[in-house]
């Protein structure tokens, strides 16, 4: 009895989890842009495009062929976002993007 209603839960969270998961990687990339720029304009324009950056960083790494990669890569990749300069973090998100097949973020 406990299984079934364990399993029934999984089937029922599982698929809102992905969606869920992109959700809060937009949201944490558009806090993070709002964050950088001088004006109020420039702080949009970064909080739109941290957004979909974050958001293109979770489909990649949430990807089949991202969970094959190397300790490597991944530690390279950790590297890149900790040294907060989003023109390596966007070079680097787009690689791997290319890398594992991830289409671009519509």
């Amino acid at each position: 009895m406990l299984r079934d209603v364990t399993r029934a839960t999984e089937a029922r969270v599982k698929p809102q989890s992905k969606g869920l998961i992109r959700a809060i990687g937009m949201g944490s990339g558009i806090v993070a842009g709002a964050a950088s720029g001088d004006d109020p304009i420039e702080r949009l324009g970064q909080a739109v495009g941290g957004g979909i950056l974050g958001s293109q960083l979770v489909r990649v790494v949430q990807s089949p062929r991202y969970r094959l990669a190397s300790a490597q890569l991944k530690n390279k990749l950790a590297e890149v976002l900790m040294s907060g300069k989003r023109s390596r973090i966007e070079l680097a998100v787009g690689r791997l993007a290319a890398a594992t097949g991830v289409q671009a973020v519509k």
